[in-house]
């Protein structure tokens, strides 16, 4: 019997570290959206920049009204921003916001997962931090 929870859970740090390889090779990443069924199969669509969010979001729920999914991952160039109280994500000091690279996993069953890697600008290049998990599965 396949364990969907755990599978989606594996998947998704699976993907995030796909996504820093891309990233680190490419300094920068597309936005995409992975559709996992039942069975584990894996369906995707890569976003280009500066598409708009109307159509963005229209064809996400598109797919996912075709497809059924168990659930979701989405990866993209993200800015955080510090809440109060809470420490920032990432070694900058001070900072009040941060760009990373996100990998949101979110099933049907409710459970999720966020991953973020802090990006920072060292000799003219991109870089990344050790991951950070933002949103720990339930």
């Amino acid at each position: 019997m396949w364990n969907k929870a755990a599978s989606m859970r594996a998947l998704a740090h699976w993907m995030n570290e796909i996504a820093r390889a891309s990233f680190l090779s490419d300094q920068g990443h597309p936005e995409m959206f992975f559709f996992i069924t039942d069975r584990g199969e894996l369906t995707g669509c890569q976003f280009r920049e500066g598409l708009d969010s109307v159509v963005k979001n229209a064809t996400i729920q598109q797919e996912s009204a075709r497809i059924q999914p168990y659930g979701t991952i989405h990866t993209r160039v993200v800015t955080v921003y510090k809440l109060p109280g809470e420490p920032m994500v990432g070694s900058e000091p001070g900072a009040e916001e941060r760009p990373c690279l996100l990998v949101r996993m979110e099933s049907r069953k409710g459970g999720s997962l966020a991953l973020a890697s802090p990006i920072l600008q060292t000799d003219g290049r991109l870089a990344l931090e050790q991951t950070v998990v933002l949103q720990a599965p339930i």
